[in-house]
């Protein structure tokens, strides 16, 4: 018997879309993207899917959709169908970095790494050796310059405001008392000799005035070299007054033998300037180098004498010496003030 034979095709299709998609769920596990249970299930793969016969073609299924993802970083691009089937074992996207937290903020004992490192305090250096130096001197140059500042304020009160109408600057009056025969400066030293600065230059012209405290007796007053002056009141007593220029007068007295003058003053030929008589008398004197003394007496040379008395020089550069003693003293002054002021400013900082 005869047995009949019939023609079979036998169609077989790799699906290689299930592999894909295998790998890629292998990778997103690995990843830590997806859960355990999704990522084993779809380890498992798909049921195989259902269709007609394998005489009839069928087209293929198309992939199952991935399960939801965690919130996280956006999955990378799937690739392209063409690069997927021709290399079924392509390369995997690369693994995209978990996001990194913020760095804590920095605290107080942590400087911040951006902002600039700040200046190490600076150390006061506070009072050195040549701060201290500088204050002692600065000091002392005040001292001085002060006294000169008070030297040219009297220089300038005695200028502008104790002189007279005849341009003379005079010492306070006084009155002397005296039950002997002569009342005397005692010695007065001029110098001696030439020099570039006279007396003369220093005092000007010097005048001297007394007038009687007994308005009927006369008064004589004279100046002369001290030693005819001395020969002339030899062992005669008189009255020696110092320092009344000055407002502070000192007196000394001169005993003597107890005899009077052997002449009246007025004729004895002694005197360089004399002026004699009753009332106010007055001598004008230009000064010399050498040593004088002035007198004063009755004009009859009796003893007894009591005066009203005062002397004045003219002084001539007294206005330039002001001057000079304002502008030394407040050079000086400024000085000071720089050596004082500088190094205690730098001392507090």
């Amino acid at each position: 018997m005869s047995v009949a034979t019939y023609s079979a095709r036998v169609d077989a299709r790799v699906k290689l879309d299930i592999s894909r998609w295998l790998l890629r769920a292998y990778w997103l596990v690995a990843r830590g993207i997806f859960p355990v249970g999704p990522a084993v299930a779809l380890a498992e793969g798909p049921p195989p899917p259902e269709g007609p016969p394998a005489s009839e073609p069928t087209a293929p299924a198309s992939p199952p959709a991935p399960p939801p993802s965690a919130p996280g970083p956006p999955s990378p691009p799937a690739p392209s169908p063409a690069a997927a089937q021709s290399s079924p074992w392509a390369a995997a996207p690369p693994p995209v970095p978990p996001p990194s937290s913020p760095a804590p903020p920095p605290t107080g004992a942590q400087p911040s790494p951006t902002a600039p490192p700040s200046a190490p305090p600076t150390k006061r250096r506070g009072w050195t050796g040549g701060r201290v130096t500088s204050l002692v001197i600065g000091c002392v140059l005040g001292l001085i310059a002060l006294g000169v500042l008070a030297a040219a304020g009297a220089a300038t009160w005695a200028t502008s405001s104790q002189r007279d109408s005849a341009g003379f600057l005079n010492s306070d009056t006084h009155r002397f008392t005296t039950p002997t025969y002569a009342i005397t400066s005692g010695g007065i030293d001029l110098g001696t000799g030439t020099h570039w600065l006279t007396p003369a230059d220093i005092f000007g012209k010097v005048r001297i005035r007394a007038t009687a405290t007994n308005p009927t007796a006369g008064v004589f007053i004279g100046v002369g070299p001290q030693a005819a002056v001395d020969n002339y009141l030899a062992g005669v007593g008189h009255e020696v007054v110092t320092n009344w220029a000055n407002g502070d007068t000192e007196t000394r007295l001169e005993p003597g033998s107890g005899r009077g003058p052997q002449s009246a003053p007025a004729g004895a030929a002694i005197w360089t300037a004399q002026a004699s008589g009753q009332g106010t008398q007055t001598l004008s004197w230009r000064p010399e180098s050498g040593q004088w003394e002035v007198v004063v007496m009755n004009q009859d040379g009796a003893g007894g004498v009591s005066v009203l008395a005062d002397a004045g020089a003219t002084i001539p550069d007294l206005a330039w010496l002001a001057v000079i003693l304002w502008v030394i003293g407040g050079l000086l002054l400024a000085g000071a003030i720089a050596l004082v002021v500088v190094p205690v400013v730098r001392a507090s900082r």
